[in-house]
């Protein structure tokens, strides 16, 4: 999600980021949620009034957590929407 890693390997870790061929994989698999957290990660950054001491803005990607909150709310609207 910090994006270390490409987007694509959503498809081939679980859920921890462990490779699902991996035997200390528990092979939980949601790539919905995971590409959310990506999206979030990407999207929007933490305000400078949030940054912690002697941090500059964009040096962290560490993100607020109201994005998710948000995101989470948007998804479960969508999904709601469509049973």
């Amino acid at each position: 999600v910090n994006g270390l890693v490409p987007w694509t390997e959503v498809f081939t870790r679980d859920f921890w980021g462990t490779p699902m061929k991996d035997i200390q994989s528990h092979k939980s698999f949601r790539p919905i949620t995971t590409l959310s957290f990506k999206l979030n990660w990407v999207l929007f950054p933490l305000p400078p009034s949030e940054l912690q001491e002697g941090q500059r803005p964009g040096e962290d990607r560490t993100k607020g957590s109201y994005s998710f909150h948000v995101v989470n709310v948007v998804m479960h609207g969508i999904v709601s929407g469509l049973v």
